[in-house]
């Protein structure tokens, strides 16, 4: 098997990290108005910065199933969709006792649906919505193509069929009552699953040799020509959505950004230690940084944002978010001590 450094665990783990300062950057839009020029790249990027988060869990997950088989996908329910929920659920209770103290008003159902991700108390919420909707799916497709069959080449394919019937229906159901973004980059962890089966055959046609490297003149010219393909595709239909926005047009275009992203990422001299910590404390950050940027704002001289809002905001979270890891990881050290 060919080993490809740029898709190994360090590698995308700060690539992630890049993509999670980009959703600090946005998110703080919605508090505070940017400079012209950093307001206009965040429009461009959409919900593209997220595409990538969504990529990368799709591909590792199948690449834990292509490693352990069904003894991880037996396991799914407990160490994705639990392990989820029990980061999430303790930073939602913090956003609700944010709020009490702030007299920000929430009813109980509102609370209720909060827990999952469908609402919010003030906190980021769509994406842990769906992640959790799309490691149930990938579960249940898996667990429905092992009772058809038992081979595990022709197992893994039905999978993923079943998987990307599953989303699309996931995808109908969404486009019908909720805001775009809940669904338009779904087909970023479909392609990361795909990718997964497919990353030899893909990267191979795109330069790729056997160690996993581009050389040879031939091979750096298809690579080139690939990767600028890819981007020009993706910019081709950004452009495009700018004046006929398309549901489906966004879905395929995240497939492009996100095979932009990986050949990219090939020419980055990887690991990156800043931001790696940024992809580990991904989670944490994603769902803590709202909190100064809605606590911050209420102190006086500072209604409108500016620079120091912005940066104190950010270290701010990324003091939470190096907390909320350590008090995280405590909690398991000690429920594993106990077992």
């Amino acid at each position: 098997m060919n080993e490809y450094r740029f898709l190994k665990k360090e590698a995308t783990t700060s690539v992630n990290g890049v993509f999670i300062l980009i959703v600090f950057i946005s998110h703080l839009r919605t508090y505070m108005q940017l400079q012209p020029g950093l307001e206009w790249v965040m429009k461009e990027f959409s919900q593209l910065m997220v595409a990538m988060f969504l990529f990368y869990s799709g591909f590792g997950v199948m690449e834990s199933i292509l490693k352990n088989g069904m003894t991880y996908v037996k396991r799914m329910p407990v160490h994705r969709v639990l392990h989820v929920l029990a980061i999430f659920v303790p930073a939602v209770l913090i956003y609700a006792l944010l709020d009490l103290i702030l007299g920000i008003p929430f009813t109980t159902g509102q609370f209720f649906l909060s827990l999952i991700g469908w609402l919010n108390l003030g906190n980021s919420n769509w994406y842990i919505f769906v992640i959790l909707c799309l490691y149930l799916i990938t579960w249940l497709a898996w667990i429905s193509a092992d009772l058809i069959v038992k081979k595990e080449i022709y197992r893994n394919r039905i999978g993923l069929l079943f998987t990307v019937v599953l989303s699309v229906a996931l995808i109908i159901i969404l486009k019908q009552c909720t805001p775009d973004y809940y669904f338009n980059t779904i087909s970023a962890y479909l392609f990361g699953v795909f990718f997964s089966q497919n990353k030899n055959t893909i990267l191979i046609a795109c330069g790729f040799d056997k160690d996993g490297k581009v050389s040879g003149s031939s091979s750096i010219v298809k690579y080139i020509i690939i990767t600028c393909l890819m981007l020009a595709i993706t910019l081709a239909l950004r452009h495009y959505l700018k004046y006929d926005w398309n549901s489906l047009v966004f879905l395929l275009m995240t497939v492009f950004f996100c095979m932009s992203v990986v050949l990219l990422s090939y020419l980055v001299p990887f690991p990156d230690h800043v931001f790696h910590w940024f992809g580990e404390h991904l989670f944490e950050m994603y769902i803590l940084m709202r909190i100064p940027m809605i606590v911050l704002l209420r102190i006086p001289g500072w209604e409108h944002g500016g620079l120091w809002y912005a940066l104190s905001c950010f270290v701010i979270t990324i003091l939470l978010a190096w907390g909320y890891h350590v008090i995280i990881n405590l909690a398991k050290a000690f429920k594993m001590k106990r077992l």
